[in-house]
């Protein structure tokens, strides 16, 4: 039986629990962790580029000298 005049006197959670600061601190070092692999991946990336660009003018050269 239930009474619907009862004060309710308990806690309802519904899975809905507050992050503490310990998890924010852990998103947050995820986050800047994230962003610095991402910058090094761009770096890495610019580095790839800028040697290719290097290796094609070298075989420019090689092939106008042999001409």
């Amino acid at each position: 039986m239930i009474d619907e005049h009862a004060i309710f006197q308990g806690k309802i959670d519904m899975n809905q629990t507050v992050p503490d600061k310990k998890g924010k601190a852990k998103a947050a070092k995820a986050t800047r962790a994230g962003r610095k692999s991402a910058k090094a991946a761009i770096a890495e990336a610019l580095k790839e580029v800028e040697e290719e660009e290097k290796r094609e003018n070298q075989a420019r050269k090689n092939c106008t000298e042999s001409m």
